[in-house]
């Protein structure tokens, strides 16, 4: 977040706006991201047998 920050001052942009987005941001990945990775590995698991296994 440090990177935006510079970057939104140095391109005169508006900071608190600019910050909140990347909060909201993290804070997306850090509440949808596990749900997500769990649903995308369950997805793309191969079919189980049961007359095999």
């Amino acid at each position: 977040m440090d990177a935006v920050a510079i970057i939104a001052v140095s391109a005169k942009l508006d900071l608190p706006f600019v910050m909140a987005l990347q909060t909201a941001r993290v804070l997306m990945v850090i509440f949808f991201g596990p749900a997500l990775a769990r649903f995308l590995s369950r997805a793309s698991a191969p079919a189980r047998n049961p007359a095999i296994d």
